[in-house]
């Protein structure tokens, strides 16, 4: 996250805040959003390089030089780190949906609806 940004002002800046409950409740939610967000990166380069080391390995299968199994091998790595960057695309998604809420978002749903 970019330093002086709204955000990270906002659980930086004490003086904006009237309680530290309140602060620690937005501090969390947005120490895990910029976790999703830097492991984003890695895990979706992570995904690139098995891409690739899975049709690497089905190509040398294709030319006799690799067996099926280490087809499989290469396409359940490949499977489990999609896995993994969907895992941490959904706590990224819930961490700015507790992050809004810390923020005082969404206070009262019901009210909204009538």
């Amino acid at each position: 996250m970019k330093k002086g940004s709204s955000i990270e002002y906002v659980s930086e800046n004490r003086a904006f805040t009237d309680a530290d409950d309140y602060s620690m409740e937005t501090e969390l939610p947005l120490a895990d959003c910029q976790a999703a967000r830097e492991k984003h990166n890695y895990y979706h380069r992570q995904v690139e390089v098995l891409r690739e080391a899975y049709m690497g390995t089905h190509e040398l299968m294709d030319n006799g030089k690799s067996n099926y199994l280490e087809v499989l091998t290469a396409q359940e790595s490949l499977l489990n780190t999609q896995l993994n960057e969907a895992m941490n695309m959904y706590n990224g998604a819930k961490a700015v949906i507790a992050l809004y809420i810390a923020l005082g978002g969404a206070t009262d749903m019901n009210q909204s609806s009538k």
